[in-house]
């Protein structure tokens, strides 16, 4: 596959990369983040990608559909686990208060 790379600001805090790419996550101050790849998608999406964008995909990587089975049988169920502790750490960080004003709820800061 054809990989686009970021250089993240220096107030940045550096979360993850691969050999392939060095820059796969970070988090400025305590809310904000930025990643390179999908945490969230598990096998089942990957195939419907696969599937809905066969056109682009054979573009960037003419291989990658023929070798796909082999990949998902090799990582997929590591890699549907590793995406959903990195969702459930994600969302642990979400921070909820009780209602306030006028019933409107206040989450990390900021009333909605």
């Amino acid at each position: 596959m054809a990989f686009r790379q970021f250089h993240h600001s220096p107030d940045a805090v550096h979360l993850a990369s691969n050999p392939a790419v060095a820059n796969q996550a970070f988090r400025i101050g305590r809310a904000a983040y930025g990643m390179q790849f999908h945490f969230e998608a598990g096998t089942r999406v990957v195939e419907g990608w696969n599937r809905t964008f066969e056109g682009p995909i054979n573009r960037l990587d003419p291989d990658w559909l023929e070798h796909y089975p082999q990949h998902a049988a090799r990582h997929a169920e590591q890699a549907d686990a590793a995406g959903l502790a990195l969702a459930r750490a994600w969302v642990a960080t979400i921070q909820t208060t009780e209602a306030v004003d006028g019933g409107n709820w206040e989450m990390a800061g900021v009333i909605a």
